[in-house]
């Protein structure tokens, strides 16, 4: 994911830069052509939600390996406790299900905008 923000993000660089570079020279009727390119690729990156997922997912390989470190650094007595054991599994479920949540609640903050702009147009 994160080679396919660079990408897009690389696109929407150098393709804006084209748009100046033609109207620096007197070619307007390409810088048209180059802001809607710039505009589409800018769109589709929003549209993915690749930085918002990419974030969502450091995150919870973030918290995830802090969870393997601190389980690795109890003793062997320790990982045998069934309340170490239990809460181990409880906070891994936690920090996947964080990730999922963060994902639903934008999917229907989405969902709800895009309604209203649904409802505004019918208007």
């Amino acid at each position: 994911m994160d080679g396919q923000l660079q990408l897009l993000q690389w696109a929407v660089y150098i393709v804006g830069g084209m748009g100046t570079l033609l109207a620096a020279v007197q070619l307007g009727s390409w810088v048209a052509v180059t802001s809607a390119l710039t505009a589409a690729f800018a769109s589709f990156l929003e549209f993915r939600r690749i930085e918002d997922t990419l974030v969502g997912y450091n995150l919870a390989a973030d918290n995830l390996y802090d969870l393997k470190v601190l389980w690795n650094s109890l003793s062997e007595q320790d990982k045998q406790k069934p309340e170490n054991v239990a809460l181990l599994v409880e906070t891994i479920e936690k920090a996947i299900e964080s990730e999922n949540q963060s994902w639903l609640q934008n999917m229907q903050d989405n969902l709800l905008a895009f309604y209203k702009q649904v409802e505004t147009k019918k208007e």
